[in-house]
């Protein structure tokens, strides 16, 4: 009888721990804004039982054709392009102003090529609703994305300031304009 309890508390204690919260991601697009403008947010893959996380900087959000989409700008150089090239899916993970500042910074300057960011870190994946790349528990506004168009920047096309300023090294970026699946937060 009291192993039958202990384990109907640890199943409501499971369901509550991992409970989302949906929301129109368009009432919240001022928070991811301004998530990028003070730290980045972090673009999620997955492949293969192999989850990447990395910090990005810029991005923005809105509607096209009606429906709500984020663009989002990854390096070509970058271990997430390659996934994302590969499997037409991704998340994005805000953080809140209670989410330790030590994982941006890492996801943003080690590569996932070479380490298991998320064991390194010790984060909390919780797993999707539709697109199988998991969202953090440490950054509980979550976006799953479905890859529908992208496009290289290139060179000739952007003013010579630009170049200058970002593109030393001609590692240029890619534009994902991701179809947003779904939008909640982590509770």
């Amino acid at each position: 009888m009291i192993i039958h309890y202990l384990s109907k508390v640890r199943d409501f204690w499971f369901i509550l721990m991992s409970m989302k919260e949906y929301i129109d991601i368009m009432e919240h697009s001022a928070e991811v804004a301004e998530a990028l403008k003070r730290s980045g947010v972090l673009i999620n893959t997955a492949k293969d039982g192999r989850v990447n996380a990395m910090t990005m900087g810029w991005a923005f959000i809105g509607r096209l054709w009606q429906v709500p989409y984020i663009v989002s700008f990854v390096r070509e150089s970058r271990f997430t392009r390659e996934m994302i090239d590969s499997t037409g899916v991704y998340t994005i993970s805000v953080p809140d102003s209670s989410t330790d500042k030590r994982i941006l910074g890492y996801c943003g300057s080690v590569s996932g090529r070479e380490r298991d960011k998320i064991k390194d870190l010790g984060l909390t994946a919780v797993e999707a609703d539709e697109n199988g790349v998991p969202g953090f528990k440490e950054l509980p506004l979550t976006i799953e994305c479905s890859l529908e168009s992208k496009r290289l920047l290139r060179k000739e096309e952007m003013p010579e300031e630009m170049q200058r300023a970002w593109y030393g090294d001609d590692d240029f970026h890619y534009l994902y304009f991701g179809k947003i699946l779904k939008a909640y937060y982590l509770r």
